[in-house]
């Protein structure tokens, strides 16, 4: 029987493959340097009602817009129907909104943005490379139809949600996890092989708390973390313990004042996004949550949530996930 970290490999592979051939961008965009990046569209309002168009140049080919699309100097973007589309630009740090009113196919919206080189510009633009680079672009029903397949939990299930596969700023984190049924539980926290905090919890019990009098986890180690429960597969992750420095804590201000608020479906995206490419995963994914909560119907929130799950291994919650974007899909 495979393992979560096992299906989650041969999802991701499946995933990837087919939404490169469907729609990735032209060669010149794909190879082209990070640096070239001028901004990225952050977001898609009522997708179904219209479509929200990119090409390359003047004489380029319409195609569907992507989660997280980047954008160069010299791109055009078109909307069709009652759709909204909103675009984030690093020079100016604002979003542009675009309607039909304002880039149509016949008269696109040109970005024509000149590149900038603060850090924290730099830093974002790296993380949409890494995060553009693992994303399925826009699933089709086929994609979904295997993924389905491939992240199906044997029952019964007791899985790690958190922390997993990440890093933490914490060092005396909160362990949450999912289990299909209420039962016991045992949680080992491990360290080179060796056990450095073990406990059970009864039944009922889904999160714990590392106990302030246990020595704090040290800075920059990894941490294997272990779920066991009668009748289920054991779980094991890792989380590495990394706080913030002074200077990123200043970065991140800077930054935080130059976006959308969280609560906005944009700025929970450029957040998420900065957050994966540092692998603070399972911040991405509190960010995420609060924000599909606020827009339940968001595909692109659900889409870039899938794709947290999956980068962690948690084949669990991203069937849950594509569940929730199926059906939000097909309403």
């Amino acid at each position: 029987m495979k393992t979560l970290t096992s299906r989650y490999t041969i999802l991701w592979g499946v995933l990837f493959a087919l939404a490169v051939s469907a729609t990735a961008p032209s060669a010149a965009a794909a190879d082209s340097d990070a640096a070239a990046l001028v901004g990225v569209v952050a977001e898609v309002q009522n997708p179904k009602a219209g479509k929200a168009l990119w090409r390359q140049d003047a004489d380029g080919s319409w195609s569907d817009v992507m989660i997280l699309q980047n954008l160069e100097q010299g791109n055009q973007l078109a909307v069709e129907g009652g759709i909204l589309m909103r675009v984030f630009l690093f020079r100016d740090k604002n979003l542009v909104e675009l309607t039909t009113a304002t880039a149509s196919v016949a008269t696109p919206y040109s970005v024509d943005e000149k590149k900038v080189k603060d850090e924290n510009t730099r830093k974002m633009i790296e993380g949409l490379k890494f995060v553009s680079s693992s994303l399925p672009g826009p699933m089709r029903d086929e994609d979904l139809q295997m993924a389905d397949l491939l992240t199906r939990s044997p029952e019964p299930y007791c899985v790690l949600a958190a922390p997993r596969n990440t890093r933490i700023e914490s060092a005396t984190p909160t362990f949450e996890w999912i289990e299909s049924y209420s039962q016991s539980i045992t949680l080992t926290l491990s360290l080179d092989g060796q056990t450095v905090w073990q406990i059970q919890s009864g039944e009922g019990v889904s999160r714990l708390e590392y106990p302030a009098d246990q020595k704090p986890l040290e800075a920059g180690r990894t941490y294997t973390l272990r779920l066991e429960s009668p009748g289920s597969q054991p779980d094991t992750s890792n989380c590495i313990y990394e706080p913030l420095s002074k200077g990123d804590v200043k970065d991140e201000a800077e930054w935080e004042e130059s976006l959308p608020p969280k609560t906005e479906v944009a700025g929970a995206v450029l957040r998420a996004t900065r957050d994966i490419a540092n692998h603070r995963l399972d911040r991405a994914r509190a960010t995420l949550t609060e924000a599909i909560a606020l827009h339940p119907d968001d595909l692109t929130l659900h889409g870039l949530l899938i794709a947290v799950y999956l980068e962690q291994g948690n084949g669990c919650l991203a069937d849950r996930e594509i569940e929730l974007y199926e059906k939000i899909k097909g309403s």
